[in-house]
Parts: structure tokens; C-alpha cells; sequence
């Protein structure tokens, strides 16, 4: 939000902000979930139950994934009425929502990532993560908005938001060999 201010107006800024707002409805229910969750993660991986473990974490991905896929479509088909909430200008966010959707879908295939770092006591490694998918972020947000505007924020934003949730998956898998991601 701040490059858009910064390289355009207000106006851009208010449009992807309500993008990012609705978006926050399925992050804020994933999280919840989430942390439903969390001190069976803990318990189980401190006592070495790593079947239960992964039973947990199939679950949990599974749930994650469903829900996301069902607010993501009833987001898409309910989205000039979301949007139109705010007045018709705010249509111009339809496409941006649909980026920002799409991103966050796919990003619920990682499944309970973030918990799973907190709870098993890597949270140097989700730190380290999250901040160089802040530089990311912040580099592409340089590049692209200037040139796509909107898109160029939102394209930003998934890919750093993807590129932790994988990372972090990636890396439960080389050291826990856990797969933590959900299976179709």
C-alpha cells in the first residue's frame, strides 16, 4: 500500500487495500484454525508421535484447503456485490481480488506452515523466512508497480506470500520429513 501511495495516488491505494481486506477474511479463519491445532503439533512432536503428527497436519491441511477453496469461490462469484459495498468505483479491484484469491488458494496448499515452525521450535527459520520474502516483496514492489500498477502489488504479494509458505514446507520436509503440504 505504501509503494502505490508513493508511485500513484490515493485513489490506487483504497482500491487494493479493500482487495487485501477481504482476502484478510479467509488469512484471519485459516489462522484460527491453525491455532485450534497448535499445542497438538507441540505435544506430538515433542514426544516423538510423528504418526499422529502427521495425521494432524494431513488434516488440518485438508481443512485449510477446503475452506479456502470455498470462501475463495464464493468470494469470486459474490465479488462485484462485495466490492460494490464500497461504491462502483471499487470495481477496479475485481481483477486485483481475483490475483490476491488465486494466491492465497494456492498458498493454502502449504497447509499449517507457519504453526508448524512455531510450534516445533524453528521460529528462527519462519523469521528468517518471512523476512526475506519481506525483501522480496519489497524489491518486486519496486519493479513492478511502477509498471502494472495494481497488478504489479499484487503479483508482488503473492509471490513473497508463496514463497514463504513453500520455503517453509520445503524445509519441514528436509528436516522432519514430514510433508506438510495437502494432498489431492
Amino acid at each position: 500500500i505504501f509503494f502505490l501511495k508513493y508511485f500513484y495516488r490515493d485513489n490506487y491505494m483504497t482500491y487494493y487495500s479493500v482487495a487485501i481486506k477481504i482476502i484478510s477474511i479467509i488469512s484471519v479463519a485459516i489462522n484460527a484454525l491453525s491455532l485450534s491445532v497448535a499445542t497438538d503439533i507441540a505435544y506430538n512432536f515433542k514426544n516423538n508421535n510423528f504418526s499422529i503428527l502427521k495425521t494432524i497436519l494431513n488434516k488440518t491441511a485438508k481443512i485449510i484447503f477446503y475452506f479456502s477453496f470455498v470462501l475463495t469461490i464464493l468470494i469470486l462469484i459474490f465479488s462485484n456485490s462485495i466490492l460494490n459495498v464500497f461504491g462502483k468505483e471499487y470495481l477496479i479491484s475485481k481483477e486485483i481480488l481475483i490475483i490476491l484469491l488465486l494466491g492465497n488458494l494456492i498458498m493454502a496448499i502449504s497447509g499449517n506452515t507457519y504453526i508448524y515452525l512455531l510450534m516445533t521450535n524453528k521460529g528462527k527459520i519462519l523469521g528468517r523466512l518471512i523476512f526475506i520474502s519481506v525483501l522480496i516483496n519489497v524489491i518486486l514492489n519496486f519493479i513492478l508497480i511502477p509498471k502494472y500498477c495494481l497488478y504489479g502489488a499484487a503479483i508482488s504479494s503473492v509471490i513473497a506470500l508463496l514463497f514463504w509458505n513453500f520455503m517453509g514446507s520445503l524445509y519441514v520436509y528436509k528436516k522432519d520429513r514430514i510433508n506438510i503440504l495437502f494432498k489431492f
